[in-house]
């Protein structure tokens, strides 16, 4: 038996990426790799309770966590199409001497 990979849903990806970025709109922590991470829990989570991820992605390892491969393609997607902006914000560190 071959193992097939699942193939991603890219409209339950990008609904799921919106819905956790409208809830994130307050957390001044919200950025890429909390929206990652969140990402990767939801999809597990899912698969160990119902035996199939909501999103169907495929995660690679990156060295901040987990990011599901396709994410900068749809994001790019749902920003061209409008549903989204990307908001830079700088982020300061208070260094103790």
């Amino acid at each position: 038996m071959k193992f097939k990979p699942a193939t991603i849903n890219e409209k339950k990806f990008q609904e799921l990426m919106l819905y956790i970025a409208s809830r994130s709109a307050d957390d001044q922590k919200f950025g890429a790799t909390k929206l990652n991470k969140i990402l990767f829990y939801a999809d597990f989570q899912a698969y160990l309770s119902l035996g199939k991820s909501i999103t169907g992605a495929e995660y690679q390892r990156l060295g901040n966590g987990p990011a599901p491969r396709e994410l900068k393609s749809l994001e790019a997607d749902l920003i061209e199409k409008k549903f989204a902006i990307l908001q830079e914000e700088p982020v300061y560190t208070l260094l103790k001497v």
